[in-house]
């Protein structure tokens, strides 16, 4: 033990919260749809594509597309990521989700973000970098 051990104790480190999220990258006129950050505490004035917390099958995710009212035949996964923060470990699946319906502007789950160009995204749009690979992705999608 050496004498900074011994006046203060080792720290034990607590384990990492994992937390499960499914980010979507819906695609729309070669736009992509980005919200918000909503923890104004965490991030705070970045931007960051819709997510939700566990991991689905692709079936799973088409019908939970269909409950919304999105028309979308083509959904692709994409690679599955880990980002560690200091405090949290994500683990990321993606979809691509080209949207065909020309309703999709009316839709309400699009009624709090932005869709944006691929090139307005990285000019004037900051993501968390979790979010980073995924955007490398768009260039398959975007124009």
């Amino acid at each position: 033990m050496n004498t900074i051990e011994k006046y203060f104790g080792k720290k034990e480190l607590k384990p990492q919260k994992i937390e499960k999220r499914t980010v979507f990258l819906f695609l729309f006129q070669n736009k992509v749809y980005i919200e918000k950050h909503i923890n104004p505490e965490l991030l705070e004035g970045l931007y960051e594509y819709p997510s939700i917390e566990g991991h689905f099958t692709r079936n799973e995710i088409k019908y939970y597309l269909e409950e919304m009212g999105l028309y979308a035949p083509d959904v692709k996964r994409l690679e599955s990521i880990k980002h560690i923060f200091s405090h949290k470990e994500y683990h990321l699946q993606c979809y691509a989700v080209p949207l065909l319906d020309t309703s999709v502007s009316l839709n309400s789950s699009f009624t709090g973000g932005k869709w944006v160009t691929l090139y307005e995204l990285v000019t004037y749009y900051s993501l968390p970098s979790a979010f980073h690979r995924y955007t490398d992705c768009l260039n398959d999608y975007l124009i």
